[in-house]
């Protein structure tokens, strides 16, 4: 297994998407994935645990309560290991073929009693509209349509929550879902004075660096965050207009109106 980028997107295996440098203290995570990848490779072996940042799995280990409500967005090894941590889960997923195995994993496992699974559709999976403000203790962040489920799970956390965002690294220097995700729940946590922390760091069965950021809710959310404000018009291909706001507003008047136009298309054909 070679040390070099594995797939051309970063500078080596110590790297993420953009740039930065595994975190201190990165040997033991480094041989834990190494191993686990191994094992992956050979025996199609799966750890019961989120397939994210090792450090941040240690710090949410030490966070999560039994009587703490928690929701995920992207389902897998992380919800057994989060079904039996927390009194509730609602866990979100858009594959139906995953969730399939996901149902039988938990149905064995004996850890489905707390877990309200849903196979939901592009138009409704980031929907959190049932349930009220400040319902959710923990957030994971780690399937489809992620700057969507930023925007609905921030309303939703409870004063001393956390949010963790997978995979902030992707989409470094375009216009794209993680990109805006990361934006946003930084945008908002910094005007609202959130706890920040990321993590460069290895994962199970990936031997190689990626970035999650973790942010800690230390007081209500107190509304959208500051580029709510903006708008903008925008021209698809086929000659509509549509008009953007918030972030997406910011980068058109930033001049990258084509990035924009793209990504509203590709949100059009999915139907978000």
């Amino acid at each position: 297994m070679a040390f070099w980028s594995p797939d051309g997107l970063r500078k080596s295996r110590f790297h993420d998407e953009k740039g930065n440098l595994v975190d201190a203290g990165w040997l033991w995570p480094a041989a834990f994935a190494f191993g686990t990848a191994a094992a992956k490779r050979l025996f199609g072996f799966r750890l019961q645990r989120p397939m994210i940042s090792i450090r941040a799995t240690g710090q949410l280990a030490a966070f999560l309560r039994k009587d703490f409500n928690a929701v995920e967005f992207g389902s897998g090894m992380s919800t057994p290991w989060l079904a039996k941590r927390c009194g509730f889960l609602l866990s979100v997923e858009d594959h139906p073929e995953w969730a399939g195995r996901v149902r039988q994993m938990l149905a064995k496992l004996g850890t489905a009693d707390n877990v309200r699974y849903e196979l939901r559709s592009r138009e409704t999976y980031a929907d959190l509209s049932e349930f009220p403000d400040g319902h959710f203790h923990f957030a994971l962040i780690d399937g489809s349509d992620r700057r969507h489920c930023v925007r609905s799970v921030l309303p939703k956390m409870a004063v001393g929550g956390v949010i963790y965002l997978d995979n902030s690294d992707k989409d470094a220097g375009k216009i794209g879902d993680l990109s805006l995700a990361e934006e946003l729940l930084l945008d908002t946590a910094n005007s609202h004075g959130w706890k920040v922390r990321t993590f460069t760091d290895f994962s199970p069965t990936n031997f190689f660096v990626e970035q999650g950021l973790l942010v800690t809710v230390t007081s209500a959310h107190g509304g959208a965050a500051s580029q709510t404000g903006l708008s903008s018009d925008i021209t698809l291909s086929d000659g509509r207009t549509v008009t953007v706001t918030g972030l997406l507003a910011k980068h058109v008047g930033e001049g990258r109106h084509a990035e924009v136009a793209q990504l509203v298309e590709d949100d059009l054909r999915l139907g978000a």
